[in-house]
């Protein structure tokens, strides 16, 4: 089995990638899963990086971003749940 350890999905110019493209990028590499970071800089927050690859839930795995400097943050209780029910599988700081 193969796996990438840090892929980014985005929406904006600096990435502009979808889990889509990110999912036949992998197929074509023979990669079977990947860790996926959220960033604000991509316009890519948690939770809509959880939205984008819930259909890849088997092969696709969300890293969740925290920043004071950037963008709204989620509530520590929040981040508890995504870790708690492997929604997220850590988190980038």
């Amino acid at each position: 089995m193969i796996i990438d350890a840090h892929t980014h999905l985005g929406f904006n110019e600096v990435c502009n990638a979808t889990a889509k493209e990110l999912i036949d990028s992998m197929k074509k590499a023979g990669i079977d899963k990947a860790l996926v970071f959220a960033a604000e800089m991509n316009d890519l927050p948690t939770e809509r990086l959880l939205q984008e690859i819930a259909p890849y839930q088997d092969k696709l795995y969300a890293i969740g971003s925290v920043s004071p400097l950037l963008g709204k943050l989620p509530s520590l209780k929040k981040v508890e749940e995504w870790l708690a029910k492997k929604i997220i599988y850590g988190l980038k700081f």
